[in-house]
């Protein structure tokens, strides 16, 4: 009976946890947990970054604002573009953070830089480019060079939605 009662009193503390940690993050959108991967010459290492600040200073990349493209992913969509960045957004339409980005990105066209090429893959329906980058997350980026190897792949949640903060994590 003592064993049911610490149990239970374990389980209570668990939901308490889980319960107050929703709550934190539903009314601070800027702690979230970035995982980012960077490829060297050598082998990929991952790096996880956990933030719960709630300061309201960012900073801002020096962006040149062009007439960069945001686009559906077509197969061959990574050829297309050699002599420009490119990103890959894995967009699910159920996914409450990937409509915020899209919605931001749609919004801010302009400020896409000339040089960026940002692609939306339909994460439920890509799975053979999920399994080549590792995706296991919908709202995840990948950076791929003009042959389509992982240069850089991150993710937010419930993040930063600005353009400048792809800009950031691109290598």
């Amino acid at each position: 009976m003592k064993n049911i009662k610490i149990f239970a009193a374990i389980g209570a503390v668990v939901t308490f946890i889980v319960i107050v940690s929703f709550v934190i993050l539903s009314q601070n959108p800027n702690a979230v947990t970035t995982t980012e991967t960077r490829t060297s010459s050598s082998s990929p290492v991952t790096i996880s970054v956990g933030s719960t600040s709630t300061s309201s200073t960012s900073t801002t990349a020096n962006v040149e604002p062009g007439s960069g493209i945001y686009k559906n992913y077509v197969e061959g969509d990574v050829a297309s573009y050699p002599s420009k960045q490119k990103v890959l957004f894995f967009y699910a339409n159920w996914c409450p953070s990937c409509r915020g980005q899209d919605e931001s990105l749609n919004s801010n066209l302009a400020a896409i830089p000339s040089d960026l090429v940002i692609l939306k893959v339909d994460y439920d329906n890509s799975t053979s480019l999920k399994q080549k980058y590792g995706v296991t997350l919908q709202h995840t980026f990948v950076q791929v060079d003009e042959n389509g190897n992982l240069l850089a792949k991150w993710n937010t949640l419930y993040g930063d939605y600005s353009i400048e903060n792809i800009i950031r994590n691109l290598l």
